[in-house]
């Protein structure tokens, strides 16, 4: 794996594994953190763990809204964090945004 690069890697609809290379940077308000390249990979796994998950792999603080349902299973390499981010929610039938006000950016996550 390239340096720089973070990988999501779920397993189980009650696990995620995060085999993290290198750590991420902490996220700036300023977006940066949605261009960064990442491979996700997720098999049957519940999209509340899966963001959790995404959240922690790119150095932020997330907030799931209870109630999402479903399995996820996808597959990408080397995308834009924000690409990722809206292939997961289309499978998981939700929204993401990249709230930038308080203490520090917050992955938001709302059921459409």
């Amino acid at each position: 794996m390239s340096p720089g690069k973070l990988q999501l890697s779920a397993l189980a609809a009650a696990a995620i594994a995060l085999p993290l290379l290198t750590l991420p940077s902490p996220a700036r308000a300023d977006g940066d953190v949605l261009d960064r390249k990442v491979d996700v990979s997720l098999a049957d796994s519940a999209p509340d763990q899966a963001f959790q998950g995404f959240a922690r792999m790119i150095g932020l603080e997330a907030a799931v809204e209870p109630g999402l349902d479903g399995k996820v299973t996808v597959e990408l390499n080397n995308v834009p964090c924000g690409k990722a981010l809206d292939k997961v929610c289309e499978m998981a039938g939700c929204t993401w945004k990249l709230e930038t006000e308080g203490k520090g950016p917050v992955l938001r996550i709302a059921a459409k």
